[in-house]
């Protein structure tokens, strides 16, 4: 936080160590560490200078950043959720296609269909028992979590085939 004492060099200085200290303590968009060092109290200008120091070093790397979550969330979570996620954070259109590109193998058909599977035994583990309301709430969580419906309630039907057969 400036204040009216203290020199735009200093101020500057201040940020680009906060930048640090925060990127030190976990990993960050640009968009959401302009968004901490705002609220800070920091004026743009140091803000921007800030993220260009600590980008110059390679500590602040959106595509980085992307290619890490949707590495992890590979078998966790649905692409269109991870998606999500990476633009809530600030993530350009781009970067999140060219992650998925560079990390994104594992998301085929086929490992999403045994994630939605798991997901449906995790939720209800007698899916056979499933009445027209608790269907719904488990369409809706499915839906949640980033899975097409018509998806949901294919793979659905083949547990239940495999529970009955």
């Amino acid at each position: 936080m400036m204040n009216d004492f203290e020199s735009p060099d200093e101020s500057i200085r201040r940020a680009k160590l906060r930048a640090m200290k925060l990127l030190e303590q976990r990993d960050y968009t640009e968009a959401r560490l302009k968004l901490k060092l705002k609220d800070g109290g920091y004026p743009d200008e140091v803000v921007n200078e800030a993220i260009e120091y600590v980008k110059s070093y390679g500590y602040l790397d959106d595509l980085r950043y992307a290619g890490n979550l949707v590495r992890t969330s590979i078998g966790v979570r649905s692409k269109r959720e991870v998606e999500r996620k990476l633009r809530e954070r600030g993530v350009s259109s781009d970067i999140i296609r060219e992650a998925f590109e560079l990390e994104g193998g594992g998301y085929d058909s086929d490992s999403e269909g045994e994630l939605i599977r798991k997901l449906i035994l995790k939720r209800c583990p007698h899916p056979e028992e499933l009445d027209s309301r608790s269907k719904s709430k488990l369409f809706a969580y499915m839906y949640g979590k980033g899975f097409s419906i018509d998806r949901v309630e294919r793979i659905l039907e083949e547990v239940l085939l495999d529970i009955t057969s």
